[in-house]
């Protein structure tokens, strides 16, 4: 089985992948966070919490470079994917529809 997107983000706490194309541009950046803590009950949504809720009190939000960091720790370095300077986001971009500008994926343990 292979690995998703979410095997490295898993060892440091981290809950949300994020990748934002601008087609205009042809620019891409890469966000990883810990936006909640861990046991949250998504079910108790509006009724617990809302969307300006606080979910954690220890927050912590990664820049392009530090996700393409935690990739490459992982043994996902993009040079194994492509000699292009920056294609493991360039990929994941490429398998947007074409109209999609931004992307967010959640991790819900």
């Amino acid at each position: 089985m292979g690995q998703s997107l979410f095997t490295p983000l898993a060892p440091a706490g981290l809950t949300s992948l994020k990748l934002q194309y601008d087609s205009r541009t042809d620019e891409h950046t890469l966000g990883a966070a810990r936006e909640w803590a861990p046991g949250r009950d998504f079910s108790r949504y509006n009724h617990d919490f809302h969307a300006e809720s606080l979910l954690t009190s220890d927050a912590v939000y990664l820049n392009s470079g530090q996700v393409r960091n935690l990739y490459a720790d992982d043994g996902l370095a993009e040079a194994d994917i492509s000699d292009k300077p920056e294609p493991t986001a360039e990929k994941m971009a490429d398998a947007l529809p074409a109209n999609t500008k931004y992307f967010a994926a959640q991790q819900n343990n």
